[in-house]
């Protein structure tokens, strides 16, 4: 009994915290490594003028003079940026640019190594080559999203509901059972969809109902 409440403990605690701060320290890294990119090299500004499956288009502008030019960025080379009118980066998927106007101001910047990626910065607000603020000033937000945290649940409460399943195998193990459903459910519920529970608590209802049905008929009789 110890060695399976030692093992629902365990995956609480590796899935719920331990590999949800592994995936936020991550993060915080490769944003550092960005905002370190963003301060020591230099942009090539453009004017977003057409997008297709795979690569966006620039019309390529020199902040101060203005260079006639085309630029192509691939998706798959390229990490793509916006920048909210607060000046805050954030981390955007390629496919939400058919929502972005053309024209759009972007700064771009080149990978330096053949493994590297590229940097592509657009800004939501309409700004001129002029109005662009300095890469060095953008930041992220200071919480980062945690995209890998409802996988991290979603495993770990896997993982304790076949702790709970095994365990009620063996009636002395009531309390390892209880344990197990109470980690499942106590972290995982903001993740469930809506309806979840309804599939579970159906039965219950029918048989509270038909229950208060015996005893309407029961009355009735005598």
């Amino acid at each position: 009994m110890i060695n399976r409440l030692v093992l629902v403990f365990f995956i609480a605690i590796a899935a719920y915290f331990l590999f949800p701060l592994f995936f936020s320290y991550l993060i915080r890294k490769n944003r550092r490594h960005i905002l370190s990119r963003l301060q020591s090299e230099k942009a090539v500004t453009g004017l977003f003028s057409a997008a297709s499956l795979h690569v966006l288009e620039f019309e390529l502008t020199d902040k101060t003079a203005g260079e006639p030019g085309k630029m192509m960025v691939p998706f798959k080379k390229n990490l793509f940026l916006t920048v909210s009118e607060d000046g805050v980066l954030k981390k955007t998927d390629p496919k939400e640019f058919a929502l972005i106007k053309l024209g759009t101001m972007g700064l771009i910047f080149p990978a330096q190594t053949k493994r590297q990626r590229g940097l592509c910065i657009l800004f939501t607000e309409a700004l001129k080559p002029a109005q662009l603020p300095e890469p060095e000033n953008l930041q992220f937000s200071e919480k980062p999203d945690n995209p890998a945290k409802p996988f991290c649940v979603m495993g770990g409460a896997f993982l304790e509901f076949l702790v709970f399943l095994e365990s009620l195998r063996h009636p002395e193990l009531g309390f390892v059972s209880f344990t197990a459903f109470a980690a499942i459910f106590g972290k995982a519920i903001p993740y469930c969809p809506p309806g979840f529970f309804l599939p579970f608590l159906t039965p219950l209802f029918m048989k509270l109902y038909k229950n208060e049905e015996k005893k309407e008929l029961f009355k009735k009789d005598s």
